[in-house]
């Protein structure tokens, strides 16, 4: 009975509906996302400011892969959020601009499901 709810548990990790997502910060300014095993989802990124304003959007479609470097040169100091949106829901990454410093702390995602 053990070995089955071992193995159970196994496959559904093994299957992340989200797409792999990766950032660098890239220098005081810029960063650079790199989104993974899309599996040709219907996705769209947005940078949007603390009050909610999106900043900058993007439709990908119809890819198995995406790269984007964004510049951040031009906002202001403050607090912003990366958001990945599919089917079943949001990643929002947390991006803080500080003292000439870009910070994105990976490890404050949220996660939200439609």
């Amino acid at each position: 009975m053990a070995a089955v709810i071992v193995l159970g548990a196994q496959s559904s990790h093994a299957t992340n509906p989200h797409p792999s997502v990766v950032i660098r910060v890239l220098d005081p300014t810029s960063f650079a996302l790199s989104l993974k095993q899309i599996d040709h989802q219907k996705l769209k990124i947005a940078l949007v400011d603390e009050e909610g304003h999106v900043l900058y959007s993007r439709p990908i479609r119809n890819k198995s892969s995406f790269e984007r470097r964004l510049n951040l040169r031009e906002l202001p100091i403050g607090k912003y959020s990366l958001e990945i949106k599919d089917e079943i829901g949001t990643l929002s990454y947390p991006i803080k601009l500080i003292d000439n410093q870009l910070i994105i702390p990976i490890h404050e995602r949220v996660v939200t499901f439609s």
